[in-house]
Formats: structure tokens, C-alpha cells, sequence
């Protein structure tokens, strides 16, 4: 607010200022500084994301959609160069979708594809977020892209979030497998097919990626700690799941997501204090996945500290635990976690 105050106020500054309020909610005040910015930085994008998100604030979306359709009427332009045009519609686009104009967000989307096949990138990941997955795979399938395989990484990354029914696998599969023909060298095409698998419940199929990628990549450090989750499922295998992400640690320093691992892979060999120490170190990282609350909870359940498995599914819940992609296996350690704690609760 003093930087904002002061006479040689920058329109960043009073941008950041509307900003802040409107999240707030000190509607009025913000609207003040919308004013002043208005006056010092008129018809700039950056005066019309904060008015927007001003607007959103205040209930009033509806009015949102026009001034931008106004701002594109003005500044795009069949002397617009191409490069200004697509960045006006990707602005457009992403603006929309956050203050919630899903139709006006898919529109710009699908104007920005006409000029730029890949956009169909970012449309198909809008619809998926939208829920619509079918149009999102039909949407890439139709895309005249030039690259197979990133098509097929977009594809699988949409459809990690849900296993696909038969007649969307029957779509995408072979568009799957012919990228990966095309492109056997590929180390991030088959580490996206890989964490597919792996996320519904493929565990063979996502081996055989990982070990692929590793061929091509071997000191991939997200690959090794993909498979050493997977390794560690088999207790034949438990050796080999220590050494991979014993490795990455090794590569890229303790990073909470790697330790989280370690942690599931002391777990699964019922070195259950060893793995509760190293999921305390990872979820210090203020940043720490809601899963690695998860898997600490699990942790103590498996000592019976149920209080403290409790405050750890409020973080894990805080932190949108259901947002997040879980395994067959953690779906259903979820489930059993769940039903404890709330038999728990109703003894007491």
C-alpha cells in the first residue's frame, strides 16, 4: 500500500495492490486503487486482469465477459502480428477459465488452435479439467500436429486422472502405440505411458516403461523414483526399489518427494520408524505434497498412533488430498484409514 501511495506509483504497483485487496475482500478500498489505475495505465491487459478479478470478487463475473470481448475487438486487429495475436488469446483463455467463463475460456481456446495446432494442447486439458474427458481425447485425436509423441504425452497425462472405458481406449491406444513406434528413443513419451500404467493399476506395463526410460536415461531421477515405488509392491524386489531411489536421492539431493518414496519404501519392508522419520522430513518442506501426510498417517496407523494419524489426514485434507492421483493401492489404504479413524471418533 505505501509503494502504491506514493506519487511515482508504477501501474505494477497499484496492479498489485487491487490484487491483494480484491482477494481479501476490501472491495471498496480496491476499487479506489482500480481508479487510479485505470487513469495512469488505461486498456492495458494488466489493468483488465485486476479489474476482472476485482469484479470476480464482487460477485459481478457477468461483467467480465464484455470488457473482454472489447479488448479483443480493440487490439486484435488484422494488423495484429501473430505472435501478439496468439498471445491475446491464450491471455484471453486462461483469464476466463480463472474468474469462471467456461464457454468464453473454450472459445478463445479454439480460436487460438485455429492459428496454432498445438493449442489443441491446452484446449483438451481445459476440457478434462472440465470434466469433459471425452471431448478433451477427441479434441487431441483430431489435432493436425506435427508431433506424435506429444500428442501422446498430452494423452496420457489427461487420462492418468481416470482409467479410460473401453471405447476411449479402443481411441487411444493405438494413437499411444504408434507414437511410441515412431518415437522409440523418446525417454518422456515412455515415462508419461510408464506413470499412466502405473496410476491405473498397470503395474507391469509401467515396469517395463521405466525400465525403458532408464535404457535410454539412466540417471532420470523421476523415473527412478516411479520405479522404485513399484519395486517396492514385490518384497522380491525390495533390494532393487532401495538401490533406485537411493540412487535419486544420491542424483538430486533430499528432496521431499524422494524422500516421500523412501519413506513408502521402508514402509512396505515394515521398517515402520525409519519410514515415519523420513516422512517427517519430507512434509518440513512447506511445500509438501498432500500425499505425504497421507503416507505419514498410514505410517502411524501401522504404530497405532491413531491422534497422530489424525492430524496428519487434517494436513493431508487441508493440503486437497482428494485432488490428487492415487494409486489402486492408496485408494484403498485410504479407505481402511478412514473407516479407523472414524471408529476411533466414535468411541471416544
Amino acid at each position: 500500500l505505501l509503494a502504491a501511495s506514493d506519487p511515482a506509483a508504477t501501474p505494477f504497483a497499484l496492479t498489485t495492490v487491487v490484487e491483494f485487496l480484491a482477494r481479501h475482500r476490501h472491495i471498496k478500498e480496491a476499487e479506489g486503487w482500480l481508479g487510479l489505475l485505470e487513469k495512469m495505465s488505461p486498456d492495458t491487459w494488466a489493468t483488465l486482469v485486476a479489474k476482472a478479478r476485482l469484479l470476480r470478487a464482487s460477485d459481478k463475473a457477468s461483467e467480465i465477459a464484455p470488457l473482454l470481448v472489447a479488448f479483443i475487438e480493440k487490439n486484435l486487429t488484422e494488423e495484429t502480428a501473430p505472435n501478439e495475436q496468439k498471445l491475446i488469446l491464450l491471455q484471453a483463455a486462461r483469464l476466463s477459465a480463472e474468474v469462471g467463463l467456461s464457454s468464453e475460456a473454450e472459445s478463445y481456446y479454439r480460436k487460438l488452435s485455429e492459428l496454432v495446432p498445438e493449442a489443441n494442447f491446452d484446449l483438451a486439458n481445459y476440457l478434462a479439467v472440465q470434466g469433459r474427458l471425452k471431448d478433451a481425447v477427441q479434441t487431441l485425436l483430431a489435432a493436425k500436429v506435427s508431433d506424435e509423441a506429444s500428442r501422446a504425452i498430452v494423452l496420457c497425462s489427461l487420462l492418468s486422472r481416470a482409467k479410460p472405458d473401453q471405447e476411449l481406449s479402443s481411441l487411444i491406444e493405438p494413437a499411444i502405440a504408434t507414437a511410441q513406434k515412431q518415437n522409440p528413443q523418446h525417454a518422456n513419451l515412455a515415462l508419461a505411458i510408464g506413470t499412466m500404467r502405473y496410476l491405473h493399476g498397470d503395474r507391469e506395463q509401467a515396469i517395463q516403461q521405466f525400465r525403458h526410460v532408464l535404457k535410454i536415461e539412466p540417471d532420470n531421477v523421476l523415473t527412478l523414483n516411479n520405479l522404485a515405488n513399484l519395486l517396492s509392491e514385490t518384497p522380491a524386489q525390495f533390494v532393487e526399489a532401495l538401490q533406485c531411489i537411493q540412487k535419486a536421492i544420491q542424483i538430486q539431493g533430499p528432496r521431499a518427494d524422494l524422500l516421500d518414496t523412501l519413506g513408502v519404501v521402508l514402509l512396505r519392508q515394515d521398517k515402520v520408524d525409519q519410514a515415519i522419520q523420513v516422512f517427517r522430513q519430507a512434509v518440513e518442506d512447506p511445500a509438501a505434497d498432500a500425499r505425504f501426510y497421507f503416507h505419514l498417517a498410514l505410517a502411524y496407523q501401522r504404530k497405532n498412533q491413531l491422534d497422530d494419524a489424525r492430524v496428519a489426514m487434517v494436513k493431508a485434507n487441508d493440503k486437497k488430498l482428494s485432488d490428487q492421483p492415487l494409486t489402486l493401492e492408496e485408494r484403498t489404504a485410504l479407505q481402511g484409514l478412514t473407516r479407523v479413524l472414524q471408529d476411533q471418533g466414535n468411541k471416544q
